[in-house]
C-alpha cells in the first residue's frame, strides 16, 4: 500500500524532521521523499542526525541519499 503526503512550502530539513517524527512513534519510513524538482531521495536517520547538528548541508544529504533523478 502507498500512502502520499504533500508538505507544501517545507524545507527538506523540515520535512525530515516530521518523517522523524513519524519513524519514531510508529517505527515505519517512507520508501522515497520526493522533491519539488523530481528527485527522490531516501531517509537516512544518520545522515537527518548530521544534517540536524549542522555537520553537513540539505544539498549534501540530498547527494548522499539521492535514489532516483526523474527529471530524465
Amino acid at each position: 500500500m502507498i500512502v502520499t503526503y504533500g508538505i507544501m512550502k517545507a524545507s527538506l530539513r523540515d520535512t525530515l524532521i516530521v518523517i522523524n517524527e513519524f519513524n519514531s512513534i510508529s517505527g515505519m519510513r517512507p520508501e522515497a521523499i520526493t522533491l519539488d524538482d523530481g528527485r527522490a531521495v531516501k531517509f537516512n536517520k544518520d545522515d537527518f542526525s548530521l544534517l540536524e547538528r549542522g555537520y553537513i548541508t540539505e544539498s549534501q544529504y540530498i547527494e548522499r541519499n539521492v535514489i532516483a533523478d526523474k527529471r530524465d
